[in-house]
């Protein structure tokens, strides 16, 4: 009985060891089952993210894209604005041009008239005469 009860000793130790690396396998399965579900998680919420990121990446571009439009309209508009601008310009001092060639003539008109009033002014009749037909003219 001795060498079956070293035998059956021996059989047991070896269960027991068998059993032991059992539990172990047992548990790292169980923590590889455990860490692959924390990685597909993990990956869930990165994907997740990552579709989140893309959708705020677009919605960027399309709000850049807009300001863009927006910008290169104003931009158009500020050039017809000045474009304007430089034509009234232009026109204001053809304009001004004008008045004072038309003044400059008025005044040449009246410093006549005032030469021709003096001249006349010395001789008494023809002053008279001369304011008749002024004022005629006027009317």
């Amino acid at each position: 009985m001795d060498e079956e009860g070293v035998a059956k000793f021996t059989i047991q130790k070896q269960m027991r060891e068998m059993q032991n690396q059992l539990q172990e396998l047992n548990e790292d399965l169980e923590s590889e089952r455990d860490a692959r579900v924390k990685a597909e998680k993990q990956k869930k919420d990165l994907n997740e993210e990552l579709e989140a990121l893309k959708t705020e990446l677009e919605d960027s571009l399309d709000t850049t894209a807009a300001v863009q439009d927006l910008r290169a309209k104003r931009e158009d508009e500020l050039k017809d604005l000045k474009q304007t601008i430089e034509r009234n310009q232009k026109t204001f001092e053809t304009q001004v041009a004008d008045m004072r060639g038309k003044h400059t003539q008025q005044m040449e008109a009246f410093n006549e008239e005032l030469e021709n009033v003096r001249k006349v002014s010395r001789e008494p009749f023809v002053f008279l005469v001369f304011v008749f037909e002024t004022r005629c003219n006027f009317l």
